[in-house]
């Protein structure tokens, strides 16, 4: 059973090994001639990444390491990390291991490289997983795979299904690891993971747990012909299922076939390379031995102890309990402060959400004030245009400056369905902030520890660590903070002022907070977000609060029309709304389109028209798409229109002028 545990591990480990052996004498001997640090550096990638000696790979990653840093090159840095969290992995240092996650995961975080956080996740799982913290290690491989979904990252799918596996089958919580395990499967087939073979054997792992064993049998045999084929660590997996297949046949006492497969798992594994694997195969054969060749027994149970040794030194074990013990200190010495800093930031959020519902209340209140004061001003117009039908001018002027009023007067309708949205944006940015102000706390005990330890080169390098975290922790308060103050502006009446704007960004930003604004309203509503945003769009000079009211409008409408359709019930309908960009002919065109049930062709040419509507009685003014039609078409000399053929699906499409 352990020797599978510890397959799993080398299953989801998430480094590729090179396929090419190059010859790298080369290399080495212009390294030493090279004095240019740009080319030191392409050099030391190359030897890194193509080097399978663990000490090799650590020497070379490590020298590029230093070297990034001097030249203060993070993209480097963030590289060559990944490289020696490869060779710690490889030479089975996994407290390295671990700390090199940590600090290539504040890396990845501060470029924004959703790519390599992902690796470091994994790689931080991982060593969690050696020090047997298992429930630590899946909190960050759910991490990791949340990060892959959200940049679509679908190879690394399997990855983390197998990972994740493997950390409940050693709580042994069986129906979490199977469950797991056959998502690792199914992602692996419709990817055409060539390491299929993983999850394969995987279920056979825990079917072995479940003392299913012809079931376990029949996986391990399938997954054989996988392995042979694969060019990543080869002999470790059939070390692994060899001695896995070895033990079944040896628990159901059929001594011939246990003692063959016992006997090629040895050979895989003294192949491979697999400390491991050769320790566990060893210990099979020594007691297939004893009794009928007692000099062959001892031989054998000497190699099971000696790699045994190696693969799990007392060393490796004694870092994994002084990080254990550093955690707890760290506990024991920030409680208080941890508590202090935990109500302080508490405080921040009901200081933010109070102004938060002041500023709302406020609006609404000069929102009602200054609808009153459009009605008595119609009312009034209405009047002098009766009785004084001589003052047309002065009348089409007050009808003019009425429209405007009713602009604001609709955004600020508007404005209680992005309270939620706004709700929900500002809630990532202080995740980031209670998140980095946690690693900061584990950070500032090693700090603690280094300068205990006399190590200032060490302690100087967490704390800058701390500084770098402590960035991240001031940028994304000014996201907060930007997202409050954007609120404001949208309350605010337009300035009538163009600026520069990006229409990517604008468009992306209101399309989430329609969304979360009408989740907020109605928790059972959901729509699938696609957006096809042209990376080469100009920006254009535009008044962002009207454009942006305009996109909601169209937002707003499309889910209504997409949520109206999914209350018929219809089978297998999926609501989506579709946003898309791109440059054509000197303009940005701006598309959003819905499969709801369409524009009936008889209204197609009204829906522009003021106080036109087709939503029931209450739920519509009528003047979304009136207001809309002018704010593109006369105040920004653009054009808008609807295409809905044969009454199915809405598109509406803006061109602006660049």
């Amino acid at each position: 059973m352990k020797k599978n545990l510890y397959f799993v591990i080398l299953q989801i480990c998430f480094f590729s090994a090179s396929a090419q052996h190059k010859k790298t004498d080369s290399l080495i001997s212009v390294l030493r001639f090279v004095t240019d640090n740009k080319k030191r550096i392409e050099i030391l990638k190359q030897l890194s990444d193509q080097q399978n000696d663990a000490p090799v790979i650590v020497e070379y990653a490590s020298q590029g390491v230093a070297l990034a840093q001097k030249l203060n090159q993070p993209k480097d840095e963030e590289f060559f990390q990944s490289s020696l969290i490869k060779g710690y992995y490889k030479s089975y240092d996994y407290p390295r291991q671990l700390k090199s996650s940590f600090k290539g995961l504040a890396l990845s975080l501060k470029l924004h490289d959703d790519h390599y956080s992902c690796l470091f996740l994994n790689g931080i799982s991982l060593g969690y997983s050696q020090g047997k913290d298992y429930h630590k290690a899946i909190n960050y491989g759910l991490q990791g795979l949340h990060a892959a979904e959200r940049i679509k990252e679908k190879k690394q799918f399997p990855i983390f299904f197998r990972n994740i596996s493997f950390y409940y089958l050693s709580l042994h919580m069986l129906d979490s690891a199977m469950i797991y395990m056959k998502r690792a499967y199914r992602t692996s087939l419709e990817l055409h993971d060539p390491y299929i073979g993983s999850s394969i054997n995987g279920l056979g792992v825990i079917e072995d747990s479940l003392h299913h064993e012809d079931q376990a049998l029949s996986y391990y045999r399938q997954a054989i012909p996988f392995f042979k084929k694969s060019n990543f660590f080869q002999d470790r997996y059939l070390a692994s299922v060899y001695g896995s297949i070895a033990n079944i046949y040896t628990a159901t006492h059929q001594r011939d076939s246990a003692f063959y497969y016992a006997s090629m798992a040895y050979k895989s594994a003294r192949k491979g390379n697999d400390l491991s694997g050769t320790s566990a195969a060893a210990k099979l054969l020594s007691a297939f031995y004893e009794g009928e060749n007692d000099k062959e027994s001892l031989r054998y149970y000497k190699i099971a102890i000696a790699t045994k040794d190696s693969a799990t030194s007392a060393e490796k074990a004694k870092q994994f309990q002084i990080i254990s013990l550093n955690e707890r200190k760290l506990e024991a010495d920030l409680k208080q402060a941890a508590i202090a800093y935990q109500n302080k930031v508490k405080l921040y959020v009901v200081i933010l959400a109070l102004a938060l519902t002041i500023c709302i209340v406020l609006i609404l209140w000069i929102n009602n004030k200054k609808q009153q004061k459009a009605n008595k001003l119609l009312n009034k117009q209405k009047r002098e245009i009766e009785e004084q039908r001589d003052q047309t001018h002065k009348a089409l002027s007050e009808l003019k400056r009425t429209q405007t009023q009713l602009i604001q007067s609709e955004k600020m309708a508007s404005l209680g369905e992005l309270t939620a949205g706004i709700a929900h944006e500002i809630q990532n940015p202080l995740n980031f902030v209670n998140n980095f102000s946690e690693v900061n706390q584990e950070m500032i005990d090693e700090l603690k520890e280094e300068l205990k330890n006399g190590n200032v080169d060490e302690a100087l390098v967490i704390a800058d660590d701390i500084q770098q975290n402590e960035e991240k922790i001031n940028h994304h308060g000014k996201r907060a903070d930007s997202i409050v103050k954007g609120m404001l502006q949208h309350s605010q009446s337009s300035s009538g002022k163009k600026e520069l704007t990006d229409m990517n960004a604008l468009a992306d930003e209101y399309l989430r907070l329609s969304y979360h604004g009408l989740r907020a309203k109605d928790k059972s509503f959901n729509s699938e977000l696609t957006t096809y945003f042209d990376p080469g769009l100009p920006k254009i000079n535009v008044i962002p609060q009207d454009i942006g009211r305009v996109l909601l409008n169209l937002f707003n409408n499309a889910f209504y029309a997409v949520n109206q359709k999914k209350k018929t019930d219809e089978e297998g309908y999926k609501p989506e709304v579709t946003v898309s960009t791109l440059s054509e002919n000197g303009q940005v065109v701006i598309k959003v389109k819905d499969n709801g049930a369409g524009i009936p062709d008889a209204i197609k040419d009204k829906i522009m028209q003021p106080f036109f509507t087709t939503k029931p009685t209450g739920e519509g003014t009528g003047l979304g798409l009136s207001l809309s039609y002018d704010i593109v078409v006369k105040g920004h000399g653009g054009k808008i229109d609807v295409q809905s053929p044969g009454g199915q699906n809405t598109e509406f499409v803006i061109c602006l002028p660049v």
